[in-house]
């Protein structure tokens, strides 16, 4: 998985401005911006939720293998269950035991920023 070291390198511009990019926020030429931008897709990078901030999205993410035997439906029922006696709402996906499906899975944890 690409990081935003590898994003800026590539791009050949510092964090700051691949951060820039990702939140629109100050100066970016218009080519150094479509550099980053062709850069973040052809890695597909996915930006991580910061863990510099101090609030939570208060949002957990369960991924299971399936929900056949092992007893997941119990295990997802008490995590659920702790999750919500503490102010957490859960995600539930399950990847049916296919390691790309699992990647994918994973990728949109992180872009909806889940907390753990």
């Amino acid at each position: 998985m690409a990081t935003i070291k590898d994003v800026a390198a590539e791009a050949e511009v510092s964090i700051a401005t691949v951060s820039r990019v990702l939140n629109g926020s100050g100066y970016v030429s218009e080519d150094t911006k479509l550099r980053v931008l062709r850069v973040i897709n052809r890695l597909n990078y996915h930006p991580m939720p910061s863990i510099r901030k101090k609030s939570l999205y208060r949002t957990l993410g369960v991924l299971l293998p399936n929900t056949m035997g092992n007893h997941y439906g119990e295990i997802f029922m008490g995590v659920e269950d702790y999750a919500h006696k503490n102010g957490f709402n859960v995600m539930l996906a399950m990847a049916r035991e296919m390691v790309s499906r699992e990647q994918e899975i994973l990728n949109e944890y992180f872009q909806r920023k889940v907390d753990g």
